[in-house]
């Protein structure tokens, strides 16, 4: 086809896009959110989106480009849904059914990477938006956060940093770390939570090890470790058997558990200088 053609054909899908695709998915999503709303009303502990929703979105994901997923969310904001329901209601269910999608085969490997890589940008380009509101305050602790050694799974470990970061929490980490590079991280430098994120049941058996050796070379002899990731959906007690402190189902529980930790180890450092005090 000549250059002429190939622009008729280009201009032609833009006007689909425009005209069509989009409006059609918002409308369709606008039906299953106001739905989503009316039964949060009734029940609030209902989830926003629907099962259709979270189809349609990762469908979005997996068939137009970044610009489109980010036009999808921005029209959700424009209409009242606040980030923090969006990416623990949309995006963490779509990511674990694109993980499904692959596994069942119904898309290869590199069209769920791309999908993911298509969340992940939409994420980094509402990252201010969603930290925007954040007071400045003392911070609550310092957390590193990745995956166990050697696997990479950097998009959900994304989305829970932007959650403690919101919280006024100290996030470092890092999406593909090494097993030395994590021990010298911890080695050299003052945590004051660990959290891991275990994508495999192959990294199970290693797990206990691993935090065994954590807590031996831990420059806070007081650190506590909390798991999380698509393991810990799948084994609710993982972290009791792997001699973890906690354990996290997604960002907002991985907070509240945080929290939770921080607060008994300050607790318990009180306590600790009172009877040094005293004696």
């Amino acid at each position: 086809m000549n250059k002429k053609g190939d622009d008729y054909q280009h201009a032609w899908l833009v006007r689909a896009i425009e005209t069509q695709v989009i409006p059609r998915l918002m409308m369709a999503h606008k039906s299953d959110k106001e739905r989503a709303k009316s039964q949060l009303i009734e029940t609030k502990n209902k989830h926003i989106f629907s099962k259709e929703a979270i189809e349609d979105f990762t469908r979005v994901l997996l068939s137009n480009d970044a610009d489109i997923s980010k036009n999808y969310v921005e029209a959700l904001v424009d209409e009242g849904v606040n980030l923090e329901d969006i990416y623990l209601e949309l995006f963490q269910p779509s990511a674990r059914l694109l993980g499904t999608i692959w596994e069942e085969d119904v898309e290869d490997f590199s069209a769920v990477t791309l999908a993911l890589w298509k969340m992940q940008q939409t994420m980094y380009y509402f990252s201010d938006s969603f930290l925007s509101d954040e007071q400045i305050k003392q911070r609550k602790g310092t957390i590193f956060l990745c995956p166990f050694p050697g696997s990479q799974h950097s998009m959900g470990l994304f989305m829970v940093s932007e959650f403690f970061r919101k919280d006024n929490w100290n996030v470092l980490g890092d999406p593909s770390i090494s097993s030395k590079d994590l021990k010298k991280s911890v080695s050299d430098n003052h945590y004051d939570i660990l959290g891991i994120s275990i994508g495999s049941c192959h990294h199970v058996d290693g797990l206990s090890t691993l935090i065994k050796s954590l807590r031996k070379i831990s420059k806070n002899p007081d650190v506590s470790i909390m798991v999380g990731g698509p393991m810990a959906l799948k084994s609710p007690n993982l972290f009791n058997s792997v001699g973890a402190d906690a354990q996290a189902s997604n960002a907002k529980d991985a907070i509240l558990k945080a929290s939770d930790l921080i607060d008994r180890m300050r607790k318990n450092n009180k306590e600790r200088n009172q009877k040094t005090k005293k004696v």
